[in-house]
């Protein structure tokens, strides 16, 4: 049901959106554009940009916002190590990282 509702309040965005550009109304228009990626993955601001990234799903994001790895380039310096511990607290995945 709360993704269904994800869905369609998704859609209703972009048809709003399209009725303020068919209105000349391109300010309200920008603002609807930037909600809609928000509205897709169901996450906040914050982590948006980490849903970007191949790989990283919602749940993925918001665990490593919550663990302080907020942007791209953070997320880039950790450690291997240090993005599994934080990946492994969501759900049980085997590593394909060598033990060493």
């Amino acid at each position: 049901a709360l993704q269904a509702l994800q869905t369609l309040s998704a859609t209703y965005c972009r048809m709003v959106q399209q009725l303020c550009h068919r209105l000349r109304w391109h300010e309200m228009a920008a603002l609807f554009e930037s909600l809609l990626p928000r509205l897709n993955f169901g996450i906040s601001a914050e982590a948006l940009p980490l849903c970007r990234v191949p790989g990283i799903y919602p749940a993925r994001a918001r665990a490593l916002v919550e663990s302080g790895l907020t942007t791209v380039e953070k997320v880039a310096r950790a450690s291997v190590g240090d993005v599994e511990a934080i990946l492994r607290g969501l759900y049980q995945f085997e590593s394909q990282r060598a033990e060493g």
